[in-house]
């Protein structure tokens, strides 16, 4: 799946996510989305719709862009890092740095003794994605 960015942020978010998300790009907050040049697009692969999808999650929660950035990079980086699936990304706070656990299943132990700031199940993450994008148009 490759969309551009205005489509996946529009159809997660509306305007106010695109606004906030491209906000955070200038601002340096999200070093891990994908590079644009004036005049062209910037396009997503599905590791940036679900970072976008972390990051609408996070600013709804009420966090500012500069942690919700950072987690969502977290988020992100460990995701294209992976290999193999995962069904779920557990941020933890670790010598008071964000950490990213991946769970490739419902059965696997999480060995962490820091607290869990919170989880993401991408099974629904990519569930949610692919019915609002089926239908968003470069009109939308």
């Amino acid at each position: 799946m490759e969309k551009t960015a205005s489509i996946v942020l529009r159809a997660i978010g509306g305007d106010s996510l695109k606004y906030k998300y491209n906000e955070a790009v200038v601002d340096g907050f999200l070093p891990c989305a994908p590079d644009a040049t004036q005049g062209v697009h910037r396009i997503f692969d599905v590791d940036d719709a679900i970072g976008a999808e972390i990051f609408g999650y996070l600013i709804g929660l009420g966090f500012n862009a500069r942690r919700a950035g950072a987690l969502t990079c977290v988020a992100v980086d460990l995701k294209r890092s992976h290999k193999g699936p995962i069904i779920k990304i557990i941020l933890t706070n670790e010598g008071g740095k964000p950490k990213a656990i991946a769970v490739a299943s419902y059965k696997q132990q999480i060995d962490s003794v820091a607290p869990v700031l919170i989880e993401f199940n991408l099974v629904t993450i990519m569930e949610k994605l692919n019915t609002i994008l089926n239908g968003a148009t470069e009109a939308d």
